[in-house]
């Protein structure tokens, strides 16, 4: 299994990536707003996801591992490929998904490319409890600049014990979330006081 490739960018075209690792290439499946992003010659690193089939495999690749995580919980999802997985990734908001999947807005969902009404309800079943407990970075299209930011590893226990924190305040989920995807995404030396009060400070300010 590849779970990531890093090498230099041989050739980018609609959706997909040509990397150069060292001498070898490999063709690697990304959302659009990735591919557009990319340029010929630069160093890139993409987390990927291997999809197996008895004729074919096929690489996705992301700028985090959270990303990527999102596409795992949606192929998972009956009806849902992994090239309407991307196209989804490619076009939604994170948290505006995720709120819709729990608030069960089936009417947003059906919006999104490749999403019909019996889609859209298979998405709030199996997603609607399963969503929260991923952070992804959605202030804005996902660079690599913050993409690298974003996936700095901090104790999964530190973002929840964080966000936890903030709900016991009377913030809800979502604004819990985000405010703590947020902060951790600065590489600092943080503990659960020091993220809780920057957390306190960027959503009073």
């Amino acid at each position: 299994m590849i779970i990531f490739v890093r090498g230099l960018i041989a050739e980018t075209s609609a959706g997909c990536v040509d990397v150069d690792v060292q001498g070898v290439g490999y063709r690697v499946w990304v959302p659009d707003r990735t591919a557009v992003e990319m340029q010929r010659g630069t160093e890139t690193m993409l987390y990927t996801y291997h999809y197996i089939r008895e004729d074919s495999q096929e690489l996705y690749g992301f700028l985090t591992d959270s990303e990527r995580a999102w596409f795992t919980l949606l192929i998972g999802v009956s009806g849902i490929g992994p090239k309407v997985a991307l196209q989804i990734i490619s076009s939604a908001d994170y948290q505006r998904f995720v709120s819709s999947v729990q608030m069960e807005d089936s009417a947003y969902l059906c919006q999104l490319p490749g999403i019909g009404k019996k889609t859209a309800q298979r998405l709030i079943l199996d997603l609607k409890d399963k969503m929260s407990n991923l952070y992804v970075a959605s202030d804005g299209p996902l660079t690599s600049q913050r993409a690298a930011a974003a996936d700095t590893e901090y104790p999964e226990s530190l973002r929840s014990d964080v966000v936890e924190a903030l709900k016991s305040l009377g913030y809800n989920e979502r604004q819990a979330v985000t405010a703590v995807t947020s902060v951790l995404s600065h590489n600092e030396d943080w503990t659960l006081e020091t993220a809780l009060t920057r957390c306190l400070q960027q959503m009073g300010s």
